[in-house]
């Protein structure tokens, strides 16, 4: 995919994208990715399953930052 390209994310031996298991961060800090992309296993409830997981991560990520500039 051209823009898996242009990020310059890591790839697994298989040729998916390399994601960090429980958050599903990739090798680029602050980008995530989920589904299709990291796993031989594509189905519709495991991409939806990993969605979740990346957004999560991602919200604890942006809530932090927000904590940490005193925003909230």
């Amino acid at each position: 995919v051209d823009v898996v390209r242009a990020l310059g994310l890591a790839l697994d031996p298989e040729g998916f994208v390399r994601v960090e298991p429980l958050r599903c961060e990739t090798s680029v800090p602050g980008i995530y990715a989920a589904g299709d992309l990291t796993t031989r296993g594509q189905a519709a409830i495991l991409a939806a399953a990993a969605g979740m997981l990346a957004a999560a991560a991602l919200n604890t990520e942006l809530t932090m930052q927000l904590a940490a500039e005193g925003h909230i």
